[in-house]
């Protein structure tokens, strides 16, 4: 059975979130009040990213410029490392911009990791937006469909890893075989019952993961007919056992 790892992006890799720095950096100066005003409105995660690069009077350069200052989760060079020695097939996953992996990647010297993400490009109208290669038709809420790509994998007859941080990890929590998470994904798993491995830093999930049983134990969750492994889920309904 194949071994594939999905990570989270921005504030799972990344320190902090990426976008968060660029609105700190080049945004409006209430943004969260901003965000929460669109949100409030109805709108999700594809379109308040759209909205709020909208607000950006800045060059592609300046972006890139912010992106190779911000740091990234303690661990994550050596995690690489493992994986690759392992045989655990690792990509990144990111509901923000394509940009911001590859530069904070490149930053590092890592250029071998494949990512799913959006696209930013300038509108017809000369502002800032994103292109959404990954969406899925049937998720209203995100430009790129981080359990779409879970579930493929699953289809498969492979066992996926799933580690994650945020809001738009919620639904891949919901198909992975085994979740790590951390801040607002470990409280989200834990009010809906979903079973998670804590973590704090990268090398917390190696040492998870470098543990004598852990590969028995991935494979047998795999082996598990749960629905919630081969469908689709939405974000806030209840996880299904």
């Amino acid at each position: 059975m194949k071994h594939v790892v999905f990570s989270d992006f921005d504030g799972t890799v990344t320190a902090k979130d990426t976008l968060n720095a660029m609105y700190d950096a080049f945004g409006p100066g209430d943004w969260p009040v901003f965000v929460k005003d669109l949100h409030d409105k109805g709108l999700r995660s594809r379109q308040i990213i759209q909205r709020m690069l909208a607000t950006f009077d800045v060059t592609r350069e300046q972006m890139v410029e912010l992106l190779r200052t911000l740091p990234i989760r303690e661990g994550f060079v050596e995690f690489r490392r493992f994986c690759r020695n392992n045989g655990y097939e690792l990509t990144l996953m990111s509901e923000g911009i394509g940009l911001s992996v590859e530069t904070v990647l490149h930053e590092r010297g890592i250029d071998d990791l494949p990512y799913f993400g959006n696209v930013l490009v300038r509108g017809a109208d000369g502002r800032w937006t994103t292109l959404n290669p990954h969406r899925h038709p049937d998720c209203a809420d995100c430009g790129n469909c981080k359990s779409h790509h879970l579930i493929e994998r699953k289809k498969r007859g492979e066992a996926v890893v799933y580690i994650g941080d945020g809001a738009t990890d919620r639904c891949a929590a919901k198909v992975a075989d085994v979740v790590f998470a951390t801040g607002f994904l470990a409280r989200y798993c834990e009010k809906r019952n979903i079973p998670f491995v804590s973590f704090e830093t990268f090398q917390d999930v190696t040492r998870e993961m470098s543990k004598e049983d852990f590969v028995r134990r991935l494979e047998a969750e795999a082996g598990r007919d749960f629905p919630r492994k081969t469908t689709l889920p939405r974000p806030d309904a209840p996880a299904v056992e």
